[in-house]
């Protein structure tokens, strides 16, 4: 009997339909009963946990790693505007940025702790410092209102540790970490705990990219034809 396994095809899927899930019901508040509100909602908390996995993946086997933070950053850009108007009916709120940015500022606190770690002979400093980075960019976040703020950057870089241990039981760090926020976010750990560390099927990463602004896009626009 083979092991049930999943792998970054599997999990990007996931990630994207919880997301998915999460933004159209965001959209549709005001027209839906309120315990399919809070289900709908409570799914797409699976959503980031994956999304910040598939971060720490990426910058361990990402080559160019200042365009893939570039391409974080665009993307964070481009779709501001759509996801400031669908949560608030307003182009530009500066309270609350999209989750992009927060991947980004993640993104980053790994790329200065890999450069820290590198150039660090003496251990013990070096983790020192690879924390006060992470912490620093961590409140950033959060100072930038990013979505899931200082948790989002912080949590991308126990994601990290987990990789980077070759150890299934350092993922009980991201795992007890995420709970502080929501108990919803264990399906996403399961997962993470069954990935066999293999790419699975191709799927563009430019695919996904285009697809944030795009689901948004087509969440505002469905809202506005069926006047929810």
């Amino acid at each position: 009997m083979n092991k049930i396994r999943t792998n970054g095809f599997i999990l990007k899927v996931i990630a994207i339909i919880t997301m998915v899930i999460d933004h159209f019901t965001a959209a549709f508040e005001l027209s839906m009963p309120e315990n399919i509100y809070h289900i709908g909602r409570n799914i797409g908390r699976i959503s980031f946990p994956l999304f910040a996995y598939m971060i720490a993946v990426g910058y361990l086997h990402t080559k160019n790693k200042k365009n893939y933070l570039l391409r974080l950053v665009g993307v964070g850009l481009i779709s501001e505007v759509l996801f400031d108007y669908l949560l608030f009916d307003k182009f530009f709120v500066m309270s609350y940025n999209n989750i992009f940015f927060t991947l980004a500022f993640g993104l980053l606190a790994l790329i200065i702790s890999g450069y820290v770690k590198e150039n660090i002979k003496n251990r013990y400093l070096g983790a020192l410092l690879e924390l006060v980075v992470v912490i620093t960019l961590g409140f950033v976040a959060e100072y930038c209102h990013t979505d899931y703020g200082f948790y989002g950057v912080f949590l991308i870089y126990t994601f990290y540790i987990y990789l980077r241990s070759k150890s299934k039981i350092t993922l009980l760090l991201p795992m007890l970490f995420g709970m502080i926020q929501t108990p919803y976010v264990l399906p996403a750990y399961l997962l993470i705990y069954l990935d066999d560390g293999t790419h699975g099927r191709h799927l563009s990463k430019y695919i996904t990219y285009l697809f944030y602004p795009a689901h948004i896009l087509v969440a505002i626009l469905l809202r506005g034809f069926v006047g929810a």
